[in-house]
C-alpha cells in the first residue's frame, strides 16, 4: 500500500517556510521545520514522501548542473548550511518512509526575479536559447534535444548521488 504526501518546495506552499534567510539560525528554522513536516507524515502512517526537488530548473540538493534554489536563501545559487535532499531522505529512511525526487521538468521561471542572473550555472546565462516565454512562464524548450538531455543529466545526478526511492 501506498500512502504518501507532495511536498512542495516553491513558493513556500509547504516548506521552506522560511525563504529568503541566509542565517545560520533561518537554515536551522528550516531544517526544523523539515524534521516536524516529516514527523507528521510519519504520524500519520505515511509510507512516502513526494519532495519537491527541482521547481524553477534549481536545486533543492547539491547539483553539478543547476544552481541552488531561491527559497533556501533568498538568492538564487545561494549556498545553503545543509543539503535539503540528504536531510530529508535520512529523516524519511530513519522513520521507515521512502523519498521519490519530484521535478518540474521544463519550468525556469514564473516572473523575472525568478532568473539567476548573476549564477554562472544558470540557464539564463549559460543556455539562454534554451528558454522560451510561453504565457508568462519561461520554460526549457522542449523541442530543443540539448533541452532534453539536459533533464535526464540531472535527473542522473540525483540518481547517482543520493539514495532516493523513486
Amino acid at each position: 500500500e501506498f500512502r504518501a504526501a507532495w511536498l512542495t518546495t516553491v513558493w513556500a506552499i509547504d516548506w521552506p517556510t522560511t525563504h529568503s534567510s541566509s542565517s545560520a539560525s533561518g537554515q536551522q528554522k528550516q531544517q526544523d521545520e523539515l524534521v516536524s513536516l516529516v514527523d507528521k507524515m510519519a504520524n500519520a502512517n505515511m509510507n512516502a514522501v513526494f519532495f519537491q526537488v527541482r521547481g524553477f530548473c534549481d536545486a533543492m540538493y547539491k547539483s553539478q548542473y543547476e544552481p541552488w534554489s531561491k527559497y533556501l536563501t533568498g538568492t538564487r545559487g545561494g549556498e545553503p548550511t545543509y543539503d535539503p535532499l540528504q536531510l530529508i531522505i535520512d529523516l524519511a529512511h530513519a522513520r521507515g518512509m521512502e523519498v521519490h525526487a519530484w521535478l518540474n521538468p521544463y519550468r525556469y521561471a514564473s516572473s523575472d526575479d525568478t532568473y539567476g542572473k548573476n549564477d554562472p550555472k544558470d540557464y539564463h546565462n549559460t543556455h539562454p536559447e534554451w528558454l522560451v516565454n510561453c504565457e508568462g512562464i519561461t520554460i526549457l524548450n522542449p523541442s530543443l534535444p540539448e533541452a532534453r538531455e539536459q533533464i535526464c543529466k540531472v535527473v542522473a545526478d540525483i540518481v547517482a548521488n543520493y539514495d532516493v526511492d523513486g
